[in-house]
């Protein structure tokens, strides 16, 4: 206590915490009335400093528990927006495809349709050609237009699967 006084009534000088700050308390309890003011202000000072460093400790870990907390809420929210982002990328991947084979689908039943009505041009042409030819007073000139309107119309539809052959012949078709 001589020493907190003569070196300016320092905080470090003061009842550690433990058996020696309970015993000043249990003076000032039980002996009060023996004790110099000195000695009751040097312990009531100590009571004090652990009271406040106890209010400071508490302070710390609660500021270190809210801002844990708060930095796993902010990975956890990080985490989610990860994952909807790539859950997005996945289904707009999925969308894409999707819309391609529609288009390729679709490509393929509008030539599968065209070379249908080609087909169904062209054997009319023949049919009528033929009825033409056929006719008692047939006109083969006629008929032969229409035989040939008919092969024009088959000529028309385009090859279902090209093979290196058909690829060959159509390049040296052109030169």
């Amino acid at each position: 206590q001589q020493r907190w006084v003569q070196q300016g009534r320092d905080d470090s000088l003061l009842l550690p915490n433990g058996v020696p700050l309970e015993e000043g308390q249990l003076l000032l309890r039980e002996a009060r009335p023996l004790l110099t003011s000195e000695t009751i202000n040097y312990i009531n000072q100590s009571i004090h400093h652990r009271t406040r460093e106890t209010r400071r400790q508490r302070l710390i870990r609660t500021t270190a528990i809210a801002m844990s907390l708060t930095a796993t809420t902010i990975a956890l929210i990080a985490t989610w927006w990860i994952n909807s982002e790539r859950n997005a990328a996945v289904e707009a991947k999925k969308a894409e495809s999707t819309a391609k084979t529609t288009a390729i689908t679709a490509q393929q039943t509008a030539e599968k349709q065209q070379a249908e009505a080609l087909r169904e041009n062209a054997n009319h042409f023949w049919r009528t050609g033929v009825s033409h030819r056929d006719a008692k007073n047939g006109d083969t000139l006629l008929a032969s237009h229409l035989f040939l309107r008919g092969a024009d119309s088959l000529s028309l539809i385009p090859p279902l699967h090209k093979t290196p052959a058909d690829t060959a012949f159509l390049s040296s078709e052109c030169h």
